[in-house]
């Protein structure tokens, strides 16, 4: 099973901030493809921590959606969702996992196609003028529960883009 990942940071956030910068500015960095092996019907697979990391002069958030609006991963065959569209019975779940060096117990939450708020009003992380920003980390894990109804997708996969969303003002 894959987990697609996709990286948005929109107005006003910016990749290139100059160290002077005296607007808004953020930067983000967000995790790629993820592979949850091959997880045996009637079981929930959990993957490891996943990064984002922020850099902002500031208050920020970060948010996560899906492109399936239920959330569910769908058969894949490297290029496009296959028609009619397989999906898993359960939802990829996500959950926060720590900031920083502060973790979080377990609490997973179905993906779907309407954005949920991962961490909002997060502080400026810290900025020394001429030298930069410092950056904060938040980690996320995923969880896939399998049915004994779900079906194998060979010689496809099943897949699910995950959007991540890093922006001031929540």
């Amino acid at each position: 099973m894959l987990l697609g990942a996709a990286a948005v940071a929109p107005s006003p956030a910016r990749a290139d901030c100059p160290l002077l910068s005296i607007g808004a500015c953020l930067q983000a960095s967000f995790p790629s493809a993820l592979s949850m092996g091959s997880p045996l019907a009637g079981s929930t697979a959990t993957s490891g921590e996943q990064a984002i990391t922020v850099s902002s002069n500031a208050s920020w958030g970060v948010r996560i959606s899906s492109d399936r609006a239920d959330g569910r991963p769908a058969e894949f065959n490297g290029s496009a969702y296959v028609a009619p569209t397989r999906a898993l019975s359960e939802p990829l779940r996500w959950s926060l996992s720590s900031i920083g060096t502060t973790s979080y117990a377990p609490d997973f939450k179905a993906l779907s196609g309407t954005a949920a708020t991962v961490v909002s009003g997060r502080a400026a992380t810290s900025c020394v003028i001429l030298l930069g920003c410092g950056s904060e980390t938040v980690r996320i894990r995923f969880a896939q529960t399998l049915r004994f109804s779900d079906r194998r997708a060979a010689p496809n996969t099943y897949r699910v883009n995950v959007t991540y969303l890093a922006q001031h003002g929540f």
